[in-house]
């Protein structure tokens, strides 16, 4: 069987001469049959040479190993090679050194030809544009990007657009992540209270305070991350009503602009930290920490895992997740059939869309051939479901019901290709879902998108270069990584609270808020 050999550097983005034979592992590529007295397709046109597209993604899974690559990409290019004249190389990174290293790999000239930016860090894609790494895409999209054009929310190419050029490819997937919070069920119950008696942050305390005095060795509420979650912007304002857009910021955010669910705002840029809303959550937080509700160690520790999947011994954790990715995670607990309560429904803002999107490096040497293969991903099931889960009866097999199942023997665990990216992909609606999880949500997902609350703000994003850079990076260091994890999870008392606002406007932030807020006005005068 003739098949390609694909090396994992990137050795360029041109073309390639498909003429190596190896055997392939034990499954062939699965070919289309057409449906008994379907009109054939015609047939292909036929290239001698191919355009080689090098494609860079995260893997949160972990990194395959490169024999499970090499497989994959052989049953990925048996579909891309003669129907779109391109052949695939894609490269999985674990999620550090894609953050770490993406934006030095491009800056250095490395064959990137489509990349997935990153929530956060170096290869975010406000980091990426504003050092001009990113190609414009607007000659690109009409011309080999029509499928794209057809699926995306018009309002998102907003958030990728910078001095009126499309610089990203925003993903078609239900980004306003709910503000939940899961229960372990048997414990919720002997509570004495109902789902339907938890609407509120006050109904929240009041179960979390049942259950710690019926059981006051375990924790009642826990989380991974040094924060217990609430002040994400969907749930920032449970006990007000009021959202928060972060103006394209993601790490320390201290520049917010609030608005209501319909859209009303005083386009005032303030400090999120001393905001009536921010004050009622930090002092919630610490009356749970002294009060023994929270682990004492909740500051310190990091990178457990999913509080309800990780630790038997917690009752609550804050879920701030999408509908799909809820339903994923509740088949995870350790404590099975958890209630899920959403005490606020998520928001669209701009930084939520440039959470991650697909963009084409400046060191991509074909980006015409990097736009068909993004379209592809965005509209071809077969291209997107291979590129993040692997070769069907091989990696998994699909069940009675039509949804994917480990093959017997084989778990997550010791799975050889499960990056689990697959809410990563350009569009969620193509994706094969797991045994387990609920195929309608998939449906559900283009009437959340288009139904989404989005922010007003929709479109800015600060301009970080100069002082504003500056400022924004000593407020990164002293808001995430010296005074949040204290603060965020109750630890911080009332002296240490003041002493952090205090070192925020030391680093400059009453001069961010002003320079913000001039971007903001001159944003809104060229709309």
């Amino acid at each position: 069987m003739t098949m390609l050999v694909l090396a994992f550097a990137f050795t360029g983005c041109g073309t390639t001469e498909p003429d190596v034979t190896v055997v392939t592992p034990g499954v062939a590529p699965a070919t289309a049959t057409p449906a008994p007295g379907a009109q054939a397709a015609p047939a292909p046109e036929v290239f001698v040479y191919p355009d080689l597209v090098h494609v860079a993604l995260w893997a949160p899974g972990g990194v395959p190993a490169q024999s499970e690559m090499d497989f994959v990409l052989e049953h990925l290019n048996a579909i891309t090679i003669p129907e779109f004249n391109i052949e695939v190389n894609f490269r999985l990174f674990d999620v550090a050194t894609y953050r770490d290293t993406m934006a030095p790999m491009i800056a250095a000239g490395e064959d990137i030809c489509l990349i997935n930016t990153f929530p956060a860090g170096a290869a975010h894609f406000n980091n990426l544009a504003a050092q001009g790494m990113l190609i414009p895409l607007d000659d690109l999209l009409p011309m080999y990007g029509q499928d794209i054009l057809d699926i995306a929310v018009p309002e998102r190419w907003e958030a990728t657009t910078r001095d009126g050029q499309i610089l990203a490819v925003p993903r078609f997937i239900h980004v306003a992540s709910d503000m939940n919070v899961m229960f372990v069920r048997e414990w919720f119950e002997e509570t004495g209270y109902s789902p339907e008696d938890i609407r509120t942050m006050d109904d929240v305390d009041r179960v979390v305070r049942a259950f710690h005095a019926n059981h006051p060795d375990l924790l009642a509420f826990s989380s991974d991350t040094r924060a217990l979650d609430f002040a994400h912007p969907a749930g920032f304002g449970l006990m007000y009503g009021v959202y928060f857009d972060n103006l394209g910021n993601t790490s320390g955010v201290s520049t917010i602009v609030e608005f209501t669910a319909d859209g009303q705002t005083d386009w005032r840029v303030v400090n999120r930290y001393t905001t009536q809303e921010f004050q009622s959550m930090r002092e919630l937080f610490r009356r749970w920490y002294v009060d023994g509700l929270v682990d004492r160690d909740a500051p310190l520790v990091v990178g457990r895992g999913f509080p309800l999947i990780a630790n038997d011994r917690v009752f609550a954790a804050v879920s701030a997740a999408d509908p799909m990715g809820q339903a994923i995670r509740n088949t995870q607990t350790i404590h099975p059939d958890p209630i899920v309560i959403t005490l606020k429904p998520g928001v669209e803002k701009t930084g939520s869309i440039l959470g991650q999107t697909y963009a084409i490096p400046v060191s991509a040497s074909n980006p015409a051939a990097s736009m068909r293969l993004l379209n592809a991903m965005y509209s071809d099931p077969r291209v997107a479901n291979l590129m993040a889960f692997g070769v069907e009866g091989y990696h998994y097999i699909m069940n009675a019901d039509g949804q994917m199942e480990f093959p017997p023997g084989m778990t997550m665990a010791d799975s050889p290709f499960h990056p689990n990216n697959s809410r990563l992909f350009p569009n969620v609606t193509l994706m094969q879902t797991w045994a387990g999880t609920d195929p309608a949500l998939v449906a559900q997902e283009p009437d959340l998108i288009r139904n989404a609350v989005r922010s007003p703000l929709m479109g800015f994003s600060i301009d970080a270069s100069g002082v504003v850079g500056d400022i924004l990076a000593q407020i990164d260091i002293i808001a995430r990584d010296e005074f949040n994890p204290f603060i965020m999870t109750g630890a911080a008392s009332d002296a240490i609270y003041y002493e952090f606002i205090d070192r925020l406007y030391d680093a400059g932030l009453e001069t961010l808020i002003e320079e913000v807020q001039r971007q903001l006005d001159e944003w809104r005068v060229g709309r």
